[in-house]
């Protein structure tokens, strides 16, 4: 059985250029930034981001396990992502890019809940 990683702050790995993915990171009661990480494509066993999630400029195409953000996702210089995963509620606002997957259709069908946070900019 594995045990739940908790981490208690923020994690800030701004341009890790060989960071690939979490793992075994359950839950950030801070803010995660993965901005500019280039190869980063996998949250791992992520379920919750207690503050901001910065995902600009990775590889990521899908959220995965992530179910609970406490403040804003930031997907604004991410085009590659495709998928919301298990998200179900973002404290704040979604920013994506306006030439994401994920458009206000893909958000009514599969996320409608969400619909009211998004900004697509």
């Amino acid at each position: 059985m594995q045990m739940a990683v908790i981490i208690e702050g923020n994690v800030i790995l701004r341009a890790c250029k060989n960071l690939v993915r979490l793992k075994g990171i359950t839950e950030i009661k801070g803010a995660l930034d993965l901005e500019g990480c280039s190869k980063f494509k996998d949250l791992g066993k992520l379920r919750e981001v207690g503050g901001n999630l910065y995902l600009q400029n990775t590889l990521l195409k899908d959220l995965g396990n992530l179910e609970k953000i406490g403040g804003s996702l930031d997907l604004e210089n991410n085009t590659q992502i495709e998928d919301l995963g298990e998200l179900r509620e973002v404290g704040v606002y979604v920013f994506l890019n306006k030439n994401s997957k994920i458009t206000e259709e893909y958000v009514k069908k599969h996320k409608p809940e969400l619909l009211s946070d998004c900004r697509w900019l």
